[in-house]
């Protein structure tokens, strides 16, 4: 069954689905995957389905560019802000190789159909920050404090995010 594309979602929820899916594979990877949900308004119109799926391939994306990387810098910080113009805001940040723009067409179109904008710029120090912009509906959601998965997730982690 398809879900309504008109559907409020919270991302928030969304993004903890999407971390712990991949729990496995970033243990696998010997990766960490961090989550600071900071947006206090984090409900967006759209299919939870499709903004999962945007969400799993740039984690895993991200992921697979730091295949290279040392081990104790295998870290992806998801976080989430409000910006002043009703949008949240959704940063992921590695230490990985740059990622191809081809690997980020699915992604960027799944954006675009939920009126918002993907980019990517490179992360001083080197890695990579893609940033999403998604327009907020009026529906507000909870907040939720930081949670790591991975080998690595201990309260060192949550150290980590507010030091990133």
């Amino acid at each position: 069954m398809k879900e309504d594309p008109g559907k409020d979602v919270d991302l928030h929820a969304v993004m903890v689905a999407a971390l712990q899916a991949l729990a496995g594979e970033a243990k696998r990877r010997r990766s960490e995957l961090i989550l600071q949900a900071q947006a206090l308004h984090c409900s967006v119109h759209g299919n939870r389905h499709e903004l999962q799926q945007m969400l799993l391939n740039l984690l895993l994306d991200a992921m697979a560019s730091m295949e290279a990387t040392h081990f104790a810098w295998r870290r992806v910080l998801v976080a989430t802000r409000d910006d002043d113009e009703g949008h949240v805001v959704l940063v992921l940040k590695d230490r990985g190789w740059p990622l191809p723009a081809a690997r980020l067409a699915a992604a960027r179109a799944t954006t675009l159909a939920h009126g918002g904008t993907l980019q990517v710029s490179p992360r001083p120090g080197g890695g990579n920050v893609c940033t999403v912009t998604l327009p907020c509906s009026s529906a507000h959601a909870a907040v939720l404090p930081v949670l790591a998965v991975g080998p690595a997730a201990t309260p060192a982690a949550a150290r980590w995010v507010e030091l990133a």
